[in-house]
């Protein structure tokens, strides 16, 4: 799962290069890159979120119910809150 969370942002940020690309060669408007562009954030981003549950579900899921667990996670820190 983590894999198609890297997958997606690595779509997310390789659409705008092949979009710039395409409206440099006229093959695409300005509109069709402007839309291209929001597809590679949206792509990005639940590329992300996929990634996050995914390695929330490695850790047995704390990190899903508390998204700031990890960065208090104790299993790092030596002394006990």
């Amino acid at each position: 799962m983590a894999g198609v969370g890297r997958f997606g942002q690595f779509l997310g940020l390789a659409i705008p290069a092949l979009a710039v690309l395409l409206e440099l060669n006229h093959a695409i408007s300005l509109g069709q890159m402007l839309m291209l562009l929001v597809a590679a954030v949206c792509c990005f981003w639940i590329g992300r979120i996929v990634e996050g549950y995914a390695a929330a579900a490695g850790r047995g899921g704390r990190a899903a119910e508390n998204p700031s667990a990890r960065m208090h996670d104790t299993r790092e820190n030596t002394h006990r809150r």
